[in-house]
């Protein structure tokens, strides 16, 4: 019988994965979904792109660029007006 009350202690929290994600994005943008599945092992694939999925409903990060050479970006806004910053670095 499978234990239901076992818990992986590897797997990241929901809210714990969308921050980590959003500040690995922040410092090594431009980033593909495959880069960040490299750095994190216990995440699969799918999951990281139902958490960049998030960030880009919160407007926290978009895609700019073609598929084959673009990448994930933070957007940053000035005093929560619609005027927004994208972030270069």
């Amino acid at each position: 019988m499978r234990n239901i009350f076992y818990k992986n202690e590897n797997v990241l929290d929901a809210n714990v994965g969308v921050n980590k994600i959003y500040s690995f994005i922040q410092n090594n943008q431009p980033v593909k979904v495959i880069e960040i599945a490299q750095n994190f092992d216990s995440v699969t694939k799918r999951t990281i792109e139902r958490w960049i999925r998030q960030l880009k409903d919160e407007n926290k990060v978009e895609f700019r660029g073609s598929p084959k050479t673009g990448g994930y970006y933070v957007i940053l806004y000035l005093n929560n007006e619609k005027n927004r910053i994208l972030s270069e670095y």
